[in-house]
């Protein structure tokens, strides 16, 4: 029964939100994905989201700073751009093997919409 309270999309992020306004969503959630989307998109995608979609909730799990380099050349982003409209929720770090890694890989944010 849920399918028929659900929507999916499939296309490329930045031409989802930009092509796309969606409103009364509960949750947008990423989750691995923006750390591959380069920079100027992402900007792009979380100005869209915050400013039109204006989701009540946000999860987001992505790489850590700390965790990006020229082995693993993913993209941290500057997700403190939702900081004027949402706040923060829970703010956690994941250190996969803490015997092998000194610094967390991933963390996961969960934004609620402000009044």
């Amino acid at each position: 029964d849920i399918k028929d309270n659900l929507t999916f999309y499939e296309e490329d992020t930045l031409s989802l939100v930009t092509n796309n306004t969606i409103t009364d969503i509960d949750l947008f959630l990423t989750s691995d994905h923006l750390m591959h989307v380069e920079r100027e998109s992402t900007n792009k995608i979380i100005e869209k989201v915050r400013d039109e979609w204006k989701p009540k909730y946000i999860v987001i799990r992505e790489v850590t700073k700390a965790h990006e380099d020229e082995r693993w050349p993913r993209l941290a982003h500057d997700y403190t751009q939702f900081d004027t409209e949402y706040e923060t929720v829970c703010d956690v770090t994941s250190v996969c093997n803490p015997k092998v890694h000194t610094h967390g890989w991933y963390f996961i944010k969960i934004l609620k919409r402000k009044k």
